[in-house]
């Protein structure tokens, strides 16, 4: 693949719909499912889509949800790592932040 061709690739950015769907409707295993999937490359295929950082955060609320508090921290410092340099206005962060700070602090 060539530079020149991977935004066309990538489009849309955000795959996410049928996780989405999935957590909206309470089926959470599929859509932990589904995020994995989204954020795994797998060796046995040529896809290779960029993998957004929303979907850590996504996948953290989903693991939130579920009750495993420590996927969900894992999650949400992969989503903050990842978005360092964001801008500080987007609300995920700051949600983000502070679900990992309620996370850590409810595991002592």
């Amino acid at each position: 693949m060539n530079v020149s061709s991977m935004p066309q690739y990538n489009i849309p950015f955000l795959k996410d719909v049928l996780s989405r769907v999935y957590w909206k409707k309470g089926d959470l295993d599929k859509a932990t499912a589904e995020y994995e999937r989204l954020i795994t490359i797998d060796p046995n295929t040529q896809v290779r889509y960029l993998s957004h950082p929303l979907y850590h955060y996504r996948l953290g609320r989903v693991y939130e949800d579920k009750g495993d508090k420590a996927k969900a921290a894992s999650e949400y410092e992969k989503f903050l790592a990842g978005w360092k340099d964001a801008d500080s206005t987007h609300p995920e962060l700051a949600d983000a932040r502070g679900r990992l700070k309620s996370l850590n602090a409810s595991s002592y």
